[in-house]
């Protein structure tokens, strides 16, 4: 019996493994992603709703005009913050897994619950059909929180050249 490989649903580049609608390389990529959703959340969500200890720590813009000053910049993560929805775009698609596979929901909902159900079930996943939009959405999430927290990983600043 021969099973026919069909293209990665994510890339649409790279033949899927046998039995799976991703590749190793895209699967490992959306498995990463997770995991840097995990590590930056906590960070970001602090920085937006928490005001920094000390004068050394402020970040951003202070406005000086009201008492006490309001900084503009952490109103601008919170707000930011809010609009990505991080936790309910997880909770989505996690409700989706435990609804399709028979899994008990989470006493409580967190995004390192939610991520937990996803990667758990990663290699069920990779065999759904909305695996690329699941896939895309986590990219998505995490590429913004790279944003928030000031992470430039991958990137080089262009700006005047030092010798001249």
């Amino acid at each position: 019996m021969h099973i026919e490989r069909v293209l990665c649903r994510v890339c649409l580049q790279r033949l899927a493994t046998e039995g799976f609608l991703t590749c190793e390389e895209c699967s490992a990529r959306v498995v990463g992603a997770l995991d840097d959703i995990v590590r930056i959340y906590p960070d970001v969500e602090w920085d937006a709703h928490h005001p920094p200890r000390s004068a050394d720590q402020v970040r951003g813009r202070p406005v000086y005009k009201s008492t006490p000053p309001i900084n503009l910049d952490q109103l601008d993560r919170a707000h930011r913050l809010a609009e990505l929805d991080v936790l309910g775009c997880l909770a989505w698609w996690a409700g989706h897994v435990r609804d399709s596979t028979g899994l008990a929901p989470n006493a409580t909902t967190t995004v390192a619950g939610e991520i937990g159900v996803l990667v758990r079930m990663w290699s069920w996943i990779r065999r759904q059909s909305a695996v690329d939009e699941l896939a895309r959405d986590v990219v998505v999430l995490r590429a913004a929180l790279q944003r928030m927290a000031g992470e430039t990983r991958g990137r080089i600043r262009l700006g005047r050249c030092p010798a001249r």
